[in-house]
């Protein structure tokens, strides 16, 4: 049996993050332009919603938090 103590070892290939808006130029795509499912479709449009509403966190915030919660560069 594995010890479930050890830390989270994260592999070499996730040590950089990108940004997929620069990487897969999606800034100019809508929810419309891609075959998602109903529900993931309707989550998007809550969240949507959400942020319009200035609910949630900037993208840059949370970028910030996961880079120092995970030790990413």
């Amino acid at each position: 049996m594995e010890n479930s103590n050890k830390k989270y070892q994260k592999p070499d290939s996730i040590s950089k993050v990108e940004e997929p808006a620069t990487a897969y130029n999606l800034e100019s795509k809508t929810v419309e332009d891609f075959e998602l499912h109903p529900v993931l479709v309707k989550l998007i449009e809550i969240g949507k919603a959400q942020s319009e509403q200035g609910l949630g966190k900037p993208h840059a915030q949370v970028m910030k938090e996961m880079k120092k919660r995970y030790n990413l560069s």
